[in-house]
């Protein structure tokens, strides 16, 4: 469904992506792993279009998309939820969901992904007229997934969706995010900085390093290696 072939990639001159690539299929979590600053989030950036490749292919569905805008990959069906949630602080609920309904298909099927999508988040529903910025850290991270899901997405991105909250907050993020999955088949694909809780819920991790993918394996796989335990669990 989508794949990536030979990428390099660069912000000025420092060269933030070596010669990767990756696939995923259709209806599969993946999770990207790795430490700070080894090119998780402009792995993503590549997909979604906000970092356009040197190098390389991005094939999405059969077609090169590399050279597409952002805009042009929401259409596609390609959808962002960004590191730092990102939210229009000072519109409503309701507006910053609307805004995530922008694309054509999106605009005529709004009221009907509004009601799935309230029923997924409910305490969303519950702050329809707030704010954005009022809104707690979990409920914020609720909005920016929403809003994500608002534009039909068939493979959504998710960066850094545990980033500041607390334990049980991020567990009902991320079992939501399984449901999403599952109900639907959508292919998901994670960058989460809790490596362990990453891989307890995708189906196959990349291990990226110094902008290098240096491994992949299973989940079961990679939560049983020991290198993977030494370099990232913090387990002997």
């Amino acid at each position: 469904m989508l794949s990536l072939e030979n990428i390099d990639a660069y912000y000025m001159d420092f060269q933030a992506l070596w010669d990767v690539s990756m696939y995923v299929e259709k209806g599969e979590m993946v999770a990207i792993i790795g430490s700070n600053g080894a090119g998780k989030s402009s792995l993503l950036k590549i997909i979604s279009g906000f970092l356009k490749p040197t190098k390389g292919k991005v094939i999405f569905n059969g077609i090169e998309i590399q050279h597409a805008e952002p805009q042009d990959r929401v259409e596609m069906g390609i959808s962002l939820i960004p590191e730092g949630r990102r939210l229009f602080s000072d519109m409503t609920v309701l507006e910053n969901l609307e805004l995530g309904a922008y694309t054509k298909k999106a605009r005529k099927e709004k009221d009907i992904t509004l009601e799935w999508v309230f029923q997924v988040f409910p305490r969303i529903k519950e702050r329809i007229n707030q704010t954005a910025r009022t809104l707690s850290g979990g409920e914020q991270q609720m909005l920016a997934i929403a809003r994500a899901l608002m534009s039909r997405p068939k493979v959504l991105l998710v960066d850094e969706a545990s980033l500041g909250l607390a334990p049980i907050i991020i567990q009902t993020i991320y079992k939501t995010i399984q449901e999403i999955n599952r109900s639907l088949q959508m292919t998901i694909i994670i960058v989460e900085q809790n490596v362990r809780l990453a891989l307890e819920v995708v189906n196959r991790g990349y291990i990226i390093e110094n902008g290098r993918i240096v491994g992949t394996d299973t989940a079961d796989a990679l939560l049983n290696s020991e290198d993977v335990k030494k370099a990232y669990l913090a387990l002997g």
